[in-house]
């Protein structure tokens, strides 16, 4: 058995890994402010690759919308959690714990959903959201199928500015040892892995983009670039680093088990 925490782990990492050393791997989520752990994956109870479980004994998790209201099943929104285990607050920073700690309720920062049977699941940071042309993309979401690439050991995926969208959606790849994919030929592997996302790649000049069948997620209606920097800057625990959207640096990758 293995414990996973600390990034978002990748659906074909976590099957990959399990499959290669035979062994189950729990993923858990928590934050600094909720000391840490929150919610985790249980042996014994049926497990999804993707989600983080469900709370741990004593603790509430909630997914709520942008006015505090709990959303149905399957609605993203923002994670709160309540319990014995939040913060009293940050120190001398009455401010910061008035706007993170409400009614309550530690709100994190991260944008997730709850299925029908309990199961969390973390969808993207919310200040990381990509905005293009007023549809909200997630970039784990990109980042999920891009990894169903044979050849793509890391991907990052964050927005930059586009003229007339706002954002468009870019991608940083992190080929194997030893392995050469063209910046178009993610494409195929986006428009078949999941009919929400599309990807244009640009190497000289722009391919047209492939999509899968009509989706409802706004998703779908993105365009992606993708490039394969030789070396990126890393976290210290070997994330990608890219810039936020306030203009700060964060980790996004891979993650680990």
């Amino acid at each position: 058995m293995c414990l996973c925490g600390g990034s978002p782990l990748p659906v074909a990492v976590h099957t990959g890994f399990e499959s290669a050393f035979g062994c189950a791997v729990l993923e858990g989520y928590g934050l600094s402010e909720s000391s840490p752990l929150a919610c985790v994956n249980r042996i014994g109870r049926p497990r999804v690759p993707g989600t983080i479980g469900v709370p741990v004994d004593g603790v509430e998790m909630r997914v709520v919308d942008r006015d505090g209201k709990e959303v149905p099943d399957g609605g993203v929104g923002e994670i709160v959690i309540r319990g014995h285990n939040v913060m009293k607050g940050y120190w001398r920073r009455p401010e910061a714990t008035a706007e993170a700690v409400r009614d309550g309720w530690l709100h994190t920062g991260d944008l997730g959903t709850r299925d029908a049977r309990g199961d969390f699941r973390v969808v993207d940071r919310l200040k990381d959201v990509v905005i293009r042309g007023g549809f909200n993309v997630y970039p784990r979401e990109v980042e999920e199928v891009l990894h169903l690439h044979p050849d793509v050991a890391e991907a990052a995926v964050l927005g930059v500015p586009h003229p007339v969208h706002g954002q468009e959606v870019a991608a940083a790849v992190v080929l194997r040892p030893g392995r050469y994919v063209s910046p178009p030929s993610c494409g195929p592997t986006c428009a078949s892995g999941s009919p929400r996302t599309s990807i244009r790649a640009e190497s000289g000049s722009p391919t047209p983009c492939r999509r899968g069948r009509r989706a409802r997620s706004s998703s779908a209606r993105s365009s992606r670039r993708a490039g394969g920097p030789a070396d990126p800057p890393l976290t210290g625990v070997g994330e990608i680093l890219v810039p936020s959207r306030e203009g700060r640096c964060s980790g996004r990758g891979a993650g680990g088990a």
